[in-house]
């Protein structure tokens, strides 16, 4: 994919479908572009930037989980 999004999860991400993603309504929350990642070794990508989530306008629950897609 041409580009990746970090989400987050205040249930765990189980394939069930039934996982809550945190709110986007008036939260601050929106899924977040990954930017750059380094070569890979054996199989394992790293971001080499940090992804920032926020401001939080209120409370998001507990972040339990993340996960990535190549849309926002």
């Amino acid at each position: 994919p041409e580009k990746l999004f970090a989400a987050l999860f205040t249930t765990p991400i189980d394939g069930s479908g039934n996982e809550v993603e945190v709110s986007s309504d008036n939260t601050g929350y929106s899924r977040q572009q990954i930017l750059s990642f380094m070569s890979p070794s054996q199989g394992v990508y790293i971001n080499s930037e940090p992804v920032v989530f926020g401001p939080a306008l209120v409370g998001w629950g507990t972040v339990m989980e993340f996960a990535i897609y190549d849309e926002k």
